[in-house]
């Protein structure tokens, strides 16, 4: 190819690079400027750029004695009573101390 040729391509090559940098920048800002949770927009797009992936597994599957635990009410409810038991044991064994606080 001759010279005029390549400065030719490498000038176009620029501006098309510029173009699609600007479409990108432009559709980045009205993703996020459309999004509700605008900060969670944004660290989707930079995940995005950065290649991380978005594998969101949700299936919480537990192990309760012997049984295994995937339907997410189910789940809860264990959570919510195991914390409740346990405020419950700690009240319990402290109701026979009593703790003055000297203000």
């Amino acid at each position: 190819m001759k010279k005029k040729e390549l400065e030719y391509i490498q000038k176009y090559r620029k501006i098309y690079i510029r173009v699609i940098q600007e479409a990108k920048r432009r559709g980045n800002s009205n993703y996020i400027s459309s999004s509700k949770n605008k900060s969670k927009a944004a660290w989707q797009i930079i995940n995005k750029e950065l290649g991380k992936s978005f594998i969101n597994n949700k299936n919480i599957e537990l192990r309760w004695g012997k049984n295994k635990i995937s339907n997410p009410r189910a789940t809860a409810e264990l959570f919510n009573s195991y914390f409740v038991e346990t405020i419950e044991k700690l009240t319990d064994q402290s109701s026979g101390t009593h703790t003055q606080f000297v203000i």
